[in-house]
C-alpha cells in the first residue's frame, strides 16, 4: 500500500506509518513539487489544510481509496 503524506507530519506519525509491513510511505519532503505524480499510484492521501485536493488533482489518483 502506498501512502502519501502530502503535508508536514509529526515524526511520531511518520514512524507509525512506516512501521506497517507492506506500506510505502511518501512524506511531504519527498514529493518534490510533483504531487500529481506521487498520487498516481497511491492508495491513500493524507492532508491537513494546506493542500487543496480538488477535481483536477484527483484526476491523477486512479488507485486512491482513502
Amino acid at each position: 500500500m502506498k501512502i502519501v503524506l502530502a503535508e508536514k507530519t509529526s515524526s511520531a506519525a511518520v514512524t507509525l506509518f512506516k512501521e506497517e509491513s507492506g506500506w510505502t510511505v511518501i512524506t511531504a519532503d519527498q514529493i518534490n513539487g510533483d504531487l500529481p505524480k506521487q498520487i498516481s499510484d497511491a492508495d491513500a492521501l493524507l492532508v491537513r489544510s494546506a493542500v487543496d485536493v480538488n477535481a483536477g488533482l484527483l484526476e491523477h489518483a486512479q488507485k486512491l481509496k482513502v
